[in-house]
């Protein structure tokens, strides 16, 4: 009994979370070049949050910094007030993102 739960149930746990490391460890995440560029310039605290406008134009993607945040629900808060002051019917393609310190996406918002 205890083979079977250890064959069906522990092994294929085991080899997904094997996987999934492996994953994580040789494809990692590259952020779009305009938010490198973006974060390059001034890069935020370790274990910050940073909130960004984007704005997609005919010129290409501009990026607005909208403050640094030492929590998520912070950033989101600034997100979200930074929306309502959006007018609406504005031409181009807009997004509010909320970014760790490390340039992953943790939350958007999109117009």
């Amino acid at each position: 009994m205890v083979s079977l739960l250890l064959y069906y149930v522990v092994i294929p746990i085991g080899l997904g979370w094997l996987v999934f490391k492996l994953l994580a460890k040789f494809s990692p995440y590259l952020p779009p070049e305009h938010v490198q560029r973006h974060f390059a310039e001034d890069p935020p605290k370790p274990k910050h949050f940073r909130a960004a406008r984007l704005e997609e134009k005919d010129a290409g993607v501009s990026v607005r910094s909208l403050g640094d945040f030492e929590k998520l629900d912070d950033a989101v808060d600034a997100l979200y007030a930074a929306r309502q002051g959006e007018p609406e019917g504005k031409e181009g393609k807009v997004a509010f993102v909320a970014y760790n310190d490390r340039l992953e996406p943790v939350q958007q918002i999109d117009l």
